[in-house]
């Protein structure tokens, strides 16, 4: 996948909340957006991807889900902020566009998964993340992922 273009960026100008994201994030690689969202309020890291048009937000979202993945994620002030976060955002994205998300799903679904596994170390407890797994396993299946692929 491409670092998303100034084209695929859009009219970011007339989006209030798109110029945070686009000023943080335009033009930069995967690696480097992955550092970006160590550093700052990891909630308002995770906002800026909820609001980037299409391209951006697959990109972006697959360096958060790779920051998410990396030691460097529990090393973040706040863990639990960072995880309960980053699966609100996936939450609302299968809810609203799940056609979005269909590109990433893959990629998407191995961190949610991660955070599953590493609930404890981000600071979760275990009897709260069971029901929102299910929720978003049910929903990633109803936009076409399939963990049996993943697998493979």
């Amino acid at each position: 996948m491409r670092v998303p273009t100034e084209a695929d960026w859009g009219e970011w100008r007339s989006d209030v909340d798109c110029v945070a994201a686009h000023d943080r994030f335009a033009g930069t690689s995967r690696e480097e957006a992955t550092r970006r969202f160590g550093h700052g309020d990891i909630i308002e890291r995770i906002d800026e991807v909820r609001f980037m048009p299409l391209a951006p937000l697959r990109f972006y979202l697959l360096a958060l889900c790779d920051y998410v993945r990396s030691p460097e994620a529990l090393g973040n002030p706040d863990p639990r902020s960072l995880a309960g976060s980053f699966l609100a955002l996936v939450q609302e994205k299968l809810d609203t566009v799940p056609e979005t998300m269909r590109p990433v799903l893959g990629g998407v679904m191995t961190a949610v998964e991660y955070v599953a596994s590493h609930q404890k170390r981000f600071g979760i407890p275990t009897s709260s993340t069971g029901a929102t797994l299910r929720r978003l396993r049910r929903l990633a299946t109803l936009a076409g992922w399939s963990p049996s692929a993943e697998k493979s």
